[in-house]
């Protein structure tokens, strides 16, 4: 390991944040823990419906920036009092296990015990604070998530429709009911003595004396590559996606994620399909419409991967209308 990079900005645009993680990602050498925050920004995953998702509604009335992430997961909200924290790492240095274990070493400074939770979240006493996602290159992978300090959840509960099946697997009504500020716990946590914390813990961690730099310094330094992110991440076709009519929507929760599939049969041929998820494997969802797009719904499954069936299966039964 050569280095230890410990990113600040000053920024709460999360198009330039975004865009700034994946400069990191594709260009900055060794271990890079990135804390960053958003001003009112909803921020959905990769293969997320935008409509199904948010209120847009709400969104354009409360005036809040929407975001699609490269990453997968769920739909989340963004102020000044929720803390972002990104890590980044060559494949044979990253470790979910160790960057898991900052954060929760972090949290249990203030005397709140964490714990993982489900597939990608870290609970109190089964209540979510933070939800974290993932981006895998050939040689470099990134670990990013949310923390809740503070954050206003009456305004989180206004702009996101989370999914009831969701709801309805963790037993509570609301989504607001179901997630925990970590100021609730301890009034003396903030951004900036969490922030603090982590990069202790970090540091403690890896055991290599830090760099500390400004994401602005970083991006400048690469600024083709910090130029072509942002004009996607803040392009509105990429964030809010292409809203196609299609004869049939039909949903459902799998334990690879909800699922949601637009499409258009011509007998027992699949001629027009949008797939939508908050599955972590961003990969799948593209692969999934490769094997079905055209394709004959009856025979769907031949020729498609051993590793995928599970996932084809899922939307082929949506489909045929064999779930719930």
């Amino acid at each position: 390991m050569e280095s230890l990079n410990i990113v600040r900005t000053s920024s709460t645009s999360v198009y330039e944040n975004l865009a700034a993680e994946s400069v990191m990602l594709e260009c900055l050498d060794g271990v890079s823990l990135f804390l960053w925050t958003n001003d009112n920004t909803v921020v959905i995953g990769k293969n997320q419906n935008a409509y199904a998702e948010v209120n847009v509604n709400a969104l354009h009335a409360e005036g809040t920036i929407l975001a699609r992430r490269y990453s997968g997961g769920g739909a989340v909200y963004h102020d000044k009092n929720n803390l972002n924290f990104t890590f980044i790492a060559d494949k044979n240095v990253y470790s979910l296990q160790r960057q898991f274990s900052v954060i929760c070493r972090a949290v249990d400074a203030f005397g709140i015990k964490a714990e993982l939770s489900g597939r990608n979240d870290i609970a109190v006493e089964g209540k979510k604070f933070s939800g974290n996602a993932f981006v895998n290159l050939k040689d470099r992978s990134l670990h990013h998530g949310t923390i809740l300090i503070d954050t206003d959840k009456s305004k989180l509960g206004k702009l996101l429709t989370v999914d009831k099946s969701k709801l309805k697997t963790y037993g509570v009504r609301s989504v607001e009911s179901r997630i925990v500020n970590l100021a609730e716990l301890n009034p003396d946590i903030t951004v900036s003595r969490l922030s603090d914390e982590i990069i202790k813990q970090a540091i403690f961690e890896y055991n290599i004396n830090p760099i500390y730099r400004e994401a602005k310094e970083i991006c400048t330094r690469h600024v083709g590559c910090y130029n072509a992110h942002y004009s996607h991440l803040s392009d509105p076709e990429f964030v809010f996606g292409r809203k196609i009519t299609m004869n049939n929507v039909r949903a459902a929760r799998f334990d690879w994620g909800v699922v949601q599939v637009e499409y258009s049969l011509s007998g027992s041929f699949v001629s027009q399909l949008e797939v939508y998820s908050d599955s972590l494997d961003v990969g799948v969802i593209p692969r999934i419409k490769g094997y079905l797009l055209g394709k004959d719904i009856t025979s769907a499954l031949d020729g498609v991967p051993s590793k995928d069936i599970p996932y084809v299966r899922s939307v082929v039964q949506l489909i045929c209308g064999n779930v719930g």
